[in-house]
């Protein structure tokens, strides 16, 4: 799934997997599918991403896209909202 807008290179899509971080053990979660929860998901970790985009495996041109991309689409659906209102 991806967001419109947002290219699938920069899509974030968390690997189902198990991860060992600092000798726990992480269940790595899925993303959102309903459209609004996952433009709050999305919004929520803008800052996650650009503070950790090397520990994480991104770019921080990869990061500030996704920054980019998540206020594009913040605008775009606050405008959809108030036109439907």
């Amino acid at each position: 799934m991806s967001l419109p807008g947002i290219h699938a290179t920069f899509a974030y899509r968390p690997p189902l997997t198990t991860a060992v971080v600092a000798a726990e053990v992480c269940t790595m979660a899925t993303y959102p599918r309903d459209r609004a929860d996952l433009l709050r998901w999305a919004e929520a970790h803008v800052a996650v991403f650009e503070t950790n985009a090397a520990a994480i495996g991104l770019t921080v041109a990869q990061a500030l896209a996704f920054k980019t991309q998540v206020g594009t689409l913040c605008t775009r659906t606050t405008a959809q909202t108030a036109r439907a209102d």
